[in-house]
């Protein structure tokens, strides 16, 4: 794990949406802003494991999955949304495995929503096969056999706590990474890579 890496692409992404923002601002756009891309280069940047290229596929080449969500200048409620496979029915779901072995979240907000200033970074790690907090959750939202095919986490946005709430259950999430910018740079607040592996939610 390189920490000046991250911080590079951090600071990266910062300029490059800044960059977007301004031009957005002025023709009356979005911005544009490919949150799930991003979030996977810092994924695989954190842990070391290199995506699949341009093959289809999972996020990471371990299998792993990553989830972004990205508060700077959203026009609805940001969200992770299918955190687990849908169209699942229970007595399919036989094997945590099945889900994938590590589950990445990446929130990027602000420490003041109402300043919207010191932009912030954080990743949160979730291992199905081994979190039976979590695991609860999902068999939770399976059993309601829900309409919806998205099973969805609501983060902490602009909050200081690592809560995510869904209707079948709140939780508090492993976090292992935090980096907070002030005047557009990138600096690395907390790490703790070993939550990777052994990190558990707990209830709130």
């Amino acid at each position: 794990m390189n920490k000046k890496l991250l911080i590079d692409i951090l600071n990266c992404h910062i300029k490059s949406f800044c960059d977007a923002e301004k031009y957005a601002k002025l023709t009356g756009q979005r911005t544009p802003n490919d949150t799930a891309n991003w979030s996977q280069i810092l994924a695989s940047a954190l842990t070391g494991t290199i995506g699949l290229e341009r093959k289809k596929g999972a996020d990471l080449s371990d299998g792993s999955d990553v989830k972004g969500a990205n508060v700077w200048s959203a026009i609805d409620t940001p969200r992770f949304n299918g955190v687990v496979p849908a169209g699942r029915v229970l007595t399919d779901y036989t094997n945590s495995s099945k889900i994938y072995p590590k589950i990445f979240f990446i929130l990027w907000d602000y420490l003041s929503l109402t300043e919207k200033k010191n932009e912030r970074c954080r990743i949160w790690c979730v291992r199905p096969k081994d979190d039976t907090k979590f695991l609860d959750v999902v068999d939770n939202w399976y059993k309601r056999k829900r309409k919806s095919n998205n099973f969805q986490l609501h983060p902490p946005r602009n909050k200081e706590n690592n809560i995510f709430t869904n209707e079948c259950g709140n939780l508090s999430y492993p976090l292992v990474f935090n980096a907070i910018a002030h005047n557009k740079s990138y600096s690395i607040k907390y790490i703790d890579i070993d939550k990777i592996n052994n990190g558990l939610c707990e209830t709130v």
